[in-house]
């Protein structure tokens, strides 16, 4: 038996984890498995209603909007999202806040005593992986903590991800990049056929995206599957201070509490589904749900001597947007950047390198590969001078004594890494 959270999650942290090292061969993702471990418990997920997103960035903006627009309306709502910052508990939240500690100790220990009962051999696919009993203990502990909603959040893709178990009341995608081509597919029309896996039969669909591509591939499967389908405008505006974001959608102003330009997006998004699928919700709890929202590490301010913030853009478009939102608002900063393997670290460079002279590469943590030699070879050949700080302690004192605002970001485990040491 557990006795510390600590001790629980690393017990589920020892099964594969393809969110360390992915399979390639796409044999590690499959449904049945998951189907089967539900069944062991009930089917838990199918004790309240759902929302499922899916997208390459924005997805826990997204949730966290939709989770405090449902809560403000009266809902219990748990959060499923990946990855975390510092806790392992933020995966599994009451639209982010924890649970009491004895609600994830009696889950995890109930799923360890029931595995430990059974043959792994019996499951489909062999033991379970990582993933798979993260998405089952939040399954079941959002059933027994009386939860009306939940809002799951796709690991990886979504066809093939372990949450698209769940018969959602809508699907929502976000914005689709190319990312994780070696598992997803090397075109936006692949990225796109997988993320729209979770479109399920006769459940509306909503999207933020606007190529073509992404489009015409979503809205071919949303026909197929006679799926209500819904894309959203960009006729809106966003304003950020140092107060914080407004946008201006509709004739109506909306305080955004998680910050960047790019939340406009997200929070119509939120606005638009909340709106068709619970009409009954008003404007103004719409309003005070989207100012209410937070989830670490999304353009997260830390008032100290300098500023430091602390965001996981991992994507070209997100750390476009990031590097935005950041010059706008102070005038010269010094950036932590650390990526993980697998991501368009070439393109991400290539931004940083034109918008700040202090520019230190570090190491986001051990959870997920990162070669950080690699990643100064590319700087040099931008001609950009950068310091290599193996460790983020070292790099954040680095950073702090040259007393400029201070942007961590390239990946969330990066974010994680300096939030540890100042939060």
């Amino acid at each position: 038996m557990f006795s510390s959270i600590n001790e629980a999650f690393e017990w589920m942290v020892s099964f594969t984890n393809f969110e360390k090292k992915p399979d390639l061969t796409k044999r590690g993702y499959r449904l049945d498995k998951m189907e089967y471990l539900l069944e062991l418990f009930g089917n838990p997920h199918r004790a309240y209603k759902t929302l499922h997103v899916a997208g390459s960035k924005g997805k826990g903006s997204t949730c966290a909007f939709l989770a405090s627009i449902l809560t403000k309306a009266g809902f219990k709502t748990g959060v499923y999202s990946s990855p975390h910052l510092i806790d392992y508990r933020e995966r599994i939240t009451d639209n982010h806040t924890f649970f009491t500690k004895e609600s994830y100790l009696d889950c995890i220990n109930n799923i360890k005593d029931k595995l430990d009962s059974i043959e792994p051999s019996i499951l489909p696919g062999g033991e379970p992986t990582t993933f798979e009993l993260m998405t089952l203990a939040a399954f079941i502990i959002f059933k027994n903590e009386g939860c009306s909603w939940a809002v799951i959040e796709t690991g990886l893709g979504g066809r093939l991800d372990s949450t698209n178990v769940v018969l959602p009341e809508a699907s929502i995608i976000t914005s689709i990049e190319l990312e994780h081509t070696e598992i997803l597919g090397d075109t936006l029309e692949k990225i796109s056929f997988e993320k729209g896996g979770i479109i399920k039969q006769g459940r509306p669909i909503f999207t933020s995206n606007s190529r073509i591509e992404v489009l015409d591939t979503l809205s071919q499967i949303a026909k197929d599957r006679s799926s209500s389908f819904y894309a959203t405008t960009k006729d809106f505006k966003y304003e950020i201070t140092k107060e914080g974001g407004s946008l201006y959608y509709k004739g109506e102003k909306y305080k955004l509490g998680i910050e960047g330009r790019v939340q406009g997006i997200n929070g119509v998004l939120a606005i638009e589904t909340v709106k068709q699928i619970l009409p009954q919700i008003d404007i103004e709890t719409i309003k005070q749900g989207l100012m209410e929202a937070k989830i670490p590490g999304r353009f997260q301010v830390v008032n100290l001597t300098p500023t430091v913030v602390l965001d996981g853009a991992h994507t070209k478009g997100s750390i476009e947007e990031v590097v935005k939102t950041f010059n706008s608002l102070y005038n010269k900063g010094t950036i932590i950047f650390g990526v993980i393997k697998g991501k368009d670290i070439i393109s991400m460079a290539n931004i940083v390198s034109k918008n700040f002279e202090n520019i230190i590469i570090s190491t986001p943590g051990t959870f997920k590969e990162s070669d950080i030699d690699f990643i100064e070879d590319i700087f040099t050949g931008l001609n950009c001078r950068v310091k290599k700080i193996n460790s983020p302690l070292r790099a954040y004192n680095y950073a702090k004594d040259i007393g400029n605002p201070i942007l961590v970001t390239g990946s969330f485990y990066m974010a994680g890494e300096i939030g540890r040491i100042i939060l």
